[in-house]
């Protein structure tokens, strides 16, 4: 399981725009396995165009301990 903690803020109340920080940590339940925790930060949107309504986003994770930086683009639906 993985578990996610961080903070969303509003950018400007005026528009549909969001920054975002989290903290993930995995744990597969194997020490030897265990995923290293990563920090992402980047920006997101709520899409009103489609039904259900998306969260769309993007940021840049990096690796705490091996120090490493990748980018992602991620979607989400409220089911």
């Amino acid at each position: 399981g993985c578990i996610t903690t961080g903070q969303v803020s509003i950018i400007n109340q005026y528009y549909n725009m969001y920054s975002f920080t989290a903290t993930i940590t995995c744990y597969n339940g194997l020490p030897m396995a265990q995923y290293l925790p990563t920090q992402e930060s980047g920006l997101m949107y709520v899409d009103t165009t489609v039904t259900p309504n998306k969260l769309v986003g993007a940021g840049t994770l990096t690796n705490l301990e091996a120090d490493s930086n990748d980018t992602e683009v991620f979607t989400a639906i409220r089911q």
